[in-house]
Parts: C-alpha cells; sequence; structure tokens
C-alpha cells in the first residue's frame, strides 16, 4: 500500500511541476496572481514525497521483521495426538474464534451418554459397562471415566463418560450401545416383564399346574423393562404364563405350548 501510494503521489507531483512551470511563465506575464503562483509552487513541491518514503521505508522494516518472526516461529501442540483437521490455509487471516488444526487423542476415545436423575446416583468412576459398536463390528468391556456433578440445562439429565481403548478402527463421531447394570441382585426370583399384570391396583402372575391357570398376587422389586423381579407370591420351578395371559382367568383351562 505504502508503494502505491509513493507511486500515486510521484505522479501528482510531476503533473504539478508540469502546471507550475505553465503558471510561472503566466505569472511573469501579469497574467495570474501572485497567490496562484505560490500555490502552483506548494502543488509541485517534493516534501509529500519524503513523507511517503520514509513510511515505504517503515514498511518495509516491518515486514523484514515479521518474515523474521515467523522464520523463528515453533508451533507446538498442547497434545500428542492425530491431525484430523486443518482449517485455515495460507494467505487467510487466521481468528482467534476458529481453530487452525484439530487434533485428537485417537488412542484413549471417549464415549458420552446422558442418564436421568433417577440412575446417576446408581453410577459411580470405574464401574463396569459393556458396549457395541455396530459400524466398527466391536464388542467390549469399559469403564465410566467421568459423571457430571450438575444437570444440563437443556436436556434435564447428567453426562456421563466411559473412556475406551483404540484398537485402530475407531472413528470420532462413531454411535456406541451402552449397558450398565445400575442395580445387581443375584440369587433373586424373576419373571419376564410381559407376564406381570395389573388387576384391580394389584400385581398378578398367572402360573399352569396340569393345564388349569391359577391367579397369583405378586409383589414386585426392580424392573428391569425385560424381567421383573418378584419379592413375594410365586415359589421357584412354578410355570409361568406369557402368552395369552390377558384372555383368561382364575381357573381357566389353557394348553401349554411352552414352559417357561
Amino acid at each position: 500500500a505504502a508503494l502505491a501510494n509513493l507511486a500515486m503521489t510521484t505522479e501528482q507531483i510531476n503533473a504539478a511541476k508540469d502546471a507550475f512551470i505553465r503558471t510561472k511563465s503566466l505569472y511573469e506575464a501579469g497574467v495570474v496572481s501572485k497567490a496562484q503562483y505560490d500555490q502552483a509552487e506548494l502543488a509541485a513541491s517534493e516534501k509529500p514525497l519524503d513523507t511517503i518514503a520514509k513510511s515505504v521505508e517503515q514498511a518495509r522494516l516491518a515486514y523484514r521483521q515479521a518474515v523474521d518472526a515467523l522464520d523463528n516461529t515453533l508451533v507446538t501442540a498442547p497434545i500428542q495426538g492425530t491431525v484430523t483437521s486443518v482449517d485455515v490455509k495460507e494467505g487467510q487471516i487466521a481468528l482467534n474464534s476458529q481453530p487452525a488444526i484439530v487434533i485428537m487423542d485417537l488412542d484413549t476415545m471417549i464415549v458420552k451418554i446422558s442418564v436421568t436423575e433417577g440412575i446417576v446416583n446408581n453410577l459411580f468412576v470405574g464401574q463396569p459397562v459393556e458396549l457395541k459398536i455396530d459400524s466398527a463390528d466391536i464388542e467390549m468391556k469399559a469403564e465410566i471415566s467421568s459423571i457430571g456433578n450438575s444437570i444440563e440445562p437443556l436436556t434435564n439429565l447428567y453426562n456421563v463418560e466411559i473412556s475406551i481403548t483404540n484398537n485402530g478402527l475407531l472413528k470420532a463421531g462413531m454411535f456406541a450401545q451402552v449397558k450398565i447394570n445400575t442395580d445387581v441382585r443375584e440369587n433373586r426370583l424373576s419373571v419376564p416383564g410381559n407376564a406381570v399384570l395389573e388387576k384391580n391396583g394389584l400385581s398378578i402372575v398367572y402360573v399352569e399346574v396340569d393345564g388349569i391357570a391359577y391367579e397369583k398376587n405378586v409383589s414386585t422389586g426392580l424392573d428391569t423393562g425385560g424381567r421383573v423381579e418378584i419379592l413375594s407370591g410365586l415359589e421357584e420351578g412354578q410355570r409361568i404364563i406369557v402368552k395369552g395371559q390377558n384372555y383368561i382367568s382364575d381357573g381357566s383351562i389353557v394348553k401349554v405350548v411352552r414352559g417357561e
């Protein structure tokens, strides 16, 4: 810009010098006034060129300093990892709000999930989980590495992170199915969830004895969605009706197709 300004000013002064020569001749002939003569002489002065020349020299010095600084600049990454994205190009103005390079640690990856307040207090750091990643055809075991202490206002859920070791097949952004046992109870009696019916505000289960359906009132415990814990009302070894139970009543004759 300084060089362009210097060239333009030089052209203007050269034109002003030509105009001054003509004005001087007219002044000596008494055609123009002294004020017009002085104005033409001032316009033809080379003082502006001196000022612009100094600006050019300052710009050159600043450029050399910038080049030296660039040559001596070493950009280091704060972490060890793999470059996954380069978002700047040569000649582009870099912005503080935009990362120039994205680096990820792909050796250890994080699976992020969100859970409700009813589940979060049953979780702990180091708790085992099971993962299934269909896109990479991987099933693995891992552990919870972080549990959020505050609820996310937009989702009303708590963030949970699971650390996994990458075997080289996992990519950032893949989806995973996560299985966490939040309440494990061993040696407990349970039945399929669809076997438990509601009747008059009570939980009932139909059992089969010699082709007859008998209605049993039960007390239930943990419900996993797939199975329901039975606290009382049934005994181990009883045959539970899990098909057609919505269409029978106490004392109905039933045909056993498959026992459970």
